[in-house]
């Protein structure tokens, strides 16, 4: 049974994730250049400078 709550548990995790990731890269998709996995965090500052 802990391996099957372990396994929902990674998929939740893994989904959350990718979620997140595709949120990022939809509200930053007005700049021409979508950023690598490496630099989400970083364009929300980018996108302040921009503007």
């Amino acid at each position: 049974m802990s391996a099957r709550i372990l396994l929902v548990v990674l998929i939740l995790m893994v989904g959350s994730i990718m979620s997140i990731v595709v949120l990022q890269r939809v509200s930053g998709a007005g700049s021409d250049k979508q950023p690598p996995e490496g630099e989400l965090l970083s364009t929300p500052t980018r996108m302040s400078h921009e503007q």
